[in-house]
């Protein structure tokens, strides 16, 4: 049954696609419409290039990913819509790239994933750093990673002996 509504909105949304071309295209001609559409590609892809930058120039990789994502999955949705074809894609790309829609935008996409709903994220930079035992400062996160054990062979070499990589 769920493929059968994606199938149905698919066709939607393409039908939708075609006749807005069709009426930009009687309105401004072919040729306009066919530049229009390469135009807002391009702007997709400049929109996105510099929204993503500005959020990592402004440190959102510390913050935790239910913060971020939001912002993320708007910015990466609108820079997609823009780049496809057709002119009502477009009109959601750009109105994924308004500042007060895009907030509600970017809540709502983000919503749409399941593991999002819980926002019980087992990482993030807050606690990166935060010792596990407080009563034992020394055994942290971190302590984990060195309780490993790699088995494994080696084998020494001189670094004064000359030594041939292909000649064992």
């Amino acid at each position: 049954m769920t493929g059968l509504l994606v199938s149905g909105i698919i066709i939607a949304l393409i039908a939708i696609e075609i006749a807005v071309f069709g009426i930009i295209g009687a309105a401004i001609g072919v040729f306009l419409t066919i530049i229009g559409v390469f135009i807002t590609a391009i702007l997709g892809i400049s929109l996105m290039r510099t929204q993503m930058l500005a959020l990592l120039a402004s440190g959102a990789i510390t913050r935790p990913p239910h913060e971020i994502m939001p912002k993320v999955l708007c910015i990466t949705i609108g820079g997609i819509c823009l780049l496809i074809p057709g002119y009502a894609s477009d009109a959601f790309g750009i109105l994924c790239f308004i500042p007060g829609v895009e907030h509600i935008l970017g809540r709502l996409l983000f919503q749409c994933f399941p593991a999002a709903r819980a926002q019980n994220f087992a990482f993030s930079y807050a606690n990166m750093h935060r010792p596990e035992h407080p009563e034992h400062p020394e055994h942290d996160q971190n302590q984990a990673a060195s309780d490993m054990i790699i088995d494994g062979e080696a084998e020494h070499i001189d670094e004064n002996e000359k030594y041939d990589k292909n000649n064992p």
